[in-house]
């Protein structure tokens, strides 16, 4: 795993440590339950009869013994429990169909994951932290401290000097206001007077270091001499939160509106948590990152919409509609239960579903 990623012409992110693994979700999740991890996805075609109840102990049906011998494995050293033997397999008749647990290479804990994800329970995720040391300009901490469920150690100015240090833009970064974001930039200037920019910023930080740096030296106290400090000036602090608040984090930095420098560091982030919770991380590009959120009067459109697509004399026939919308979900990867629970997201009404609470408020 890479440890420590440098943000050109800023500064850096880098790991200092972490607790839990994506597996440490699925056991807390399971807490309620008295159960554990038992694995991301099935290793066999595996049926009820050779699933231990109790324990979850996936069995090879194959391998089952035909008696109860000495309760092991045939060739095996492996016990069979005895939840397995007793309730499942030695209750199986003659012709009678095992029913399938879960079939070869199907999400077994994943889906579990999954769920909690996409159903937003999300006390289970908080329970692995991840702790790193950032660099980075002042302006850059202040917009980080926003997300107040971190906790944070910055290097202190009234004990210690601060370095000449500060980040300089490049020639490019020199955009105009906004003109549809207060808070934005856009364009770009000339490359002559981009350059002119980046020459101001680069002497007013020089001015302010040396009156600082000479301060200091003169004996003034710290907490005095950095009262003109820019916010261009380099830092660097220790963060530390659990995995929900940092892929919330993410959310809000990595997202085009947010700031060019901070998305720097929040992708480097991403990287980091991509490495210890790939799993966890691949639920928040499906359902955060990259997916979309809808309005109710958005979500009731898409509904219309949808409707008389599926019904359009087009079509001739809803069934044919149908086949035509499960192959398409099929192309981009949506299963058909995925599929189904789609349809059925679409057509449910909220404001039926909440109809009593709100004429109430």
């Amino acid at each position: 795993m890479k440890t420590f990623y440098e943000i050109p012409n800023l500064g850096f992110v880098k790991y200092i440590g972490h607790m839990g693994t994506d597996e440490t979700f699925i056991e807390a999740a399971r807490m309620s339950t008295g159960k554990g991890f038992y694995g991301w996805y099935w290793d066999e075609d595996t049926y009820n009869d050779c699933l231990c109840r109790d324990c979850g102990t996936q069995h090879i049906r194959s391998t089952l013994p035909t008696t109860p011998a000495d309760g092991l494995f045939e060739g095996t050293d492996d016990h069979l429990c005895t939840n397995c033997w007793g309730t499942n397999v030695k209750n199986l008749k003659d012709g009678d169909v095992p029913k399938l647990a879960g079939k070869k290479g199907s999400p077994r804990d994943f889906s579990l994951l999954t769920t909690l994800y996409a159903n937003k329970h999300q006390t289970p995720f908080e329970m692995g932290e991840l702790a790193v040391e950032v660099e980075a300009p002042l302006f850059v901490f202040r917009e980080w401290h926003r997300h107040r469920t971190q906790s944070y150690n910055e290097r202190s100015a009234r004990y210690s000097q601060m370095p000449n240090k500060h980040y300089v833009p490049d020639v490019g970064r020199i955009q105009r206001q906004s003109k549809t974001n207060k808070q934005g930039s856009e364009g770009s200037f000339d490359p002559e007077y981009a350059a002119l920019v980046v020459n101001l910023l680069k002497e007013e930080q020089e001015l302010v270091y040396r009156n600082y740096d000479k301060m200091v030296r003169d004996g003034v106290a710290k907490e005095i001499a950095r009262i003109n400090t820019p916010v261009s000036r380099m830092s660097n602090m220790r963060a530390k939160t659990d995995v929900r608040n940092w892929l919330g984090f993410l959310l809000l930095r990595m997202e085009m509106g947010a700031q060019w420098e901070i998305r720097q560091y929040a992708n480097a982030m991403a990287s980091i948590i991509k490495d210890l919770y790939p799993k966890t991380f691949e639920l928040f590009l499906e359902y955060d990152l990259l997916g979309v959120r809808y309005s109710n009067t958005e979500q009731k459109f898409i509904a219309k919409f949808l409707s008389y697509l599926l019904t359009s004399a087009t079509f001739e026939e809803k069934g044919f509609a149908m086949k035509v919308a499960r192959n398409m979900a099929e192309s981009v990867g949506l299963s058909e239960k995925k599929f189904e629970a789609l349809v059925n997201k679409l057509q449910t009404n909220r404001e039926d579903v909440f109809k009593d609470v709100l004429k109430n408020l």
